[in-house]
């Protein structure tokens, strides 16, 4: 649109000093924020005081004020462009739209992603660190029927489904309310924006055409938001498998429902359910649905590290602004500075503790050398102070007063002569 104005201008150059273009909403920047957190989240938003604005270090005083002009805007000269408005009505009326051109414009769609499995293959394991690489939301069918008040909260039928599953019928199938509390968590604004793997589910042909199959009025555009973009098929040998639960401690295997009858009864479930003509895999592929399909053969960090491989190959990168990698990378070398400064810091306080052990050490040799010299030298002194020094200092004393020429062999006589040990 501003473009179109742009050119119309150059185009046409009316006769005003300047022009307006603004669309023909009124929005408050309370309505703008409410309509983005509804797209987006919640719906909830929170006020907090306009003096707080002046503690945010980079905004600017201007901008400031420019936030807290109550003023509205009205063109008048660009109506009567020729030019054709996209969202004249606002950011508020068409935020939809505006959220589907940002994710679009910066690859940010939404991955959805369907693992199925027999019991024991590791379909939870696998599901949950693809989450937590892709951040995506982890969506079980157990999960969502233990809560279905918070999955319902904003569904219109909500209270009816919940008397019904509040008295269930007899049956060990899924129910259709059990149905409509999945398919309304596939279609909340948290897994459509962001995306999900449903883990488990769908068991069988039915099970996909009642979850994704068309709405009560006729529309599939819903239905196809919450087709998944891709299918993985993990599937082990019995025998893996059984040696799988048997290794598992007695507390996983309670938590999990794997005692021995009832790992055997869903196991064999299973392989029925995936032995007719038309399988939950029929569905997905009658849809054109991505599969790969993985043979798991042992649990083996190896194996587990190429069945890793082939599925981040099929997924391609993260669909992020900014990607777990990159923060991963960026982590890792913050945790490289923080060790590298520890193991810095400590080895300053080696040095400094084995200097100041080195430094305390020397001084005590050296004192013990001091104390064995002296006792060493003691005797020698004593007797050179008593017998020696007071006849050769009086004997220098008489060589300075004379001044002879052979200065040494005065010396010598004189200390001949006044030797006390000369009896002669």
């Amino acid at each position: 649109v501003c473009c179109s104005i742009v050119l119309s201008v150059i185009r046409l150059q009316p006769n005003v000093s300047y022009l307006l273009a603004v669309d023909s909403s009124s929005c408050t920047l309370e309505n703008i924020v409410k309509a983005i957190s509804s797209a987006l989240g919640s719906g909830k938003v929170r006020k907090k005081p306009a003096e707080d604005l002046f503690l945010l270090e980079d905004m600017s005083m201007s901008a400031i004020r420019s936030m807290q002009i109550n003023l509205q805007l009205e063109a008048i000269h660009i109506k009567n462009l020729p030019i054709s408005w996209r969202c004249e009505s606002g950011l508020v009326e068409n935020m939809q739209l505006v959220l589907e051109e940002f994710l679009q414009n910066r690859g940010l769609l939404p991955l959805r992603l369907c693992v199925l499995g027999p019991p024991a293959v590791g379909t939870t394991t696998v599901s949950k660190w693809i989450c937590e690489d892709y951040r995506l939301h982890h969506v079980t069918l157990k999960d969502v029927i233990a809560q279905p008040e918070e999955v319902l909260k904003n569904s219109d039928p909500a209270e009816e489904l919940l008397i019904h599953l509040q008295n269930p019928e007899e049956s060990t199938d899924v129910s259709d309310e059990q149905m409509e509390i999945l398919r309304a968590k596939l279609k909340s604004i948290s897994c459509r924006n962001q995306g999900f793997v449903l883990a488990g589910f769908p068991h069988t042909y039915e099970h996909a055409k009642k979850l994704f199959g068309e709405e009560a009025d006729g529309s599939s555009s819903l239905s196809r938001m919450i087709l998944p973009e891709f299918v993985l098929c993990l599937d082990a040998s019995d025998s893996i498998l059984t040696d799988r639960v048997m290794e598992l401690p007695q507390h996983l295997v309670q938590q999990l429902g794997y005692q021995p009858e009832d790992f055997l009864r869903c196991l064999a479930a299973y392989r029925e359910n995936n032995s007719v003509d038309k399988t939950v895999l029929t569905y997905y592929e009658e849809r054109n649905v991505t599969a790969l399909h993985l043979e798991v053969t042992s649990g083996e960090e190896q194996a587990n590290r190429l069945v890793k491989e082939k599925i981040l190959n099929m997924l391609g990168p993260p669909r992020l602004l900014s990607p777990p990698k990159v923060e991963d990378g960026r982590n890792e070398a913050e945790e490289k500075l923080r060790r590298e400064a520890k193991e810095k810091a400590e080895e300053t306080r080696s040095r400094a503790a084995l200097w100041q052990e080195w430094t305390l050490r020397r001084g005590q040799m050296k004192r013990q050398e001091e104390q064995e010299l002296e006792d060493l030298t003691g005797p020698m002194k004593s007797y050179l102070q008593e017998h020696v020094m007071p006849v050769l200092t009086r004997g220098l004393i008489h060589c300075c007063r004379r001044q002879p020429p052979d200065p040494v062999d005065f010396l010598s006589e004189f200390l001949f002569q006044n030797s006390p040990f000369n009896t002669s």
